[in-house]
């Protein structure tokens, strides 16, 4: 989304060169420029919607909890809301419609 979003932006100046050059393409998808600023832009220019946006950055802090080990388990409605919030996002950038199977079942009872 990020990717098809700066292609958008990229116009060509009358000299032939390109607004978003290698080096700032570089720059604008790079380790550096995070999914946080990625995501807040996305939703400043209305690219996503507020309410999608703030799934995404839910979602964003149980991954940030999990990879710096902060003691977190994520419980089933962290996890339904990271899977409803990825089938959004598969749906939107390659118009690919499903319907997970949230419930879950436990053996032996």
């Amino acid at each position: 989304m990020w990717e098809r979003h700066l292609a958008s932006l990229n116009r060509e100046f009358e000299n032939g060169q390109k607004k978003i050059n290698r080096e700032r393409h570089d720059f604008l998808v790079g380790r550096d420029f995070t999914i946080s600023m990625v995501s807040n832009l996305l939703e400043l220019w209305d690219v996503l919607p507020n309410s999608l946006f703030k799934d995404i950055d839910t979602v964003r802090g149980f991954r940030n909890k999990i990879v710096h080990k902060l003691k977190y388990s994520p419980n089933a409605t962290d996890t339904q809301l990271a899977l409803k919030t990825a089938q959004v996002m598969i749906e939107r950038i390659w118009n690919i419609s499903f319907i997970p199977s949230l419930s879950y079942s436990i053996r032996g009872i």
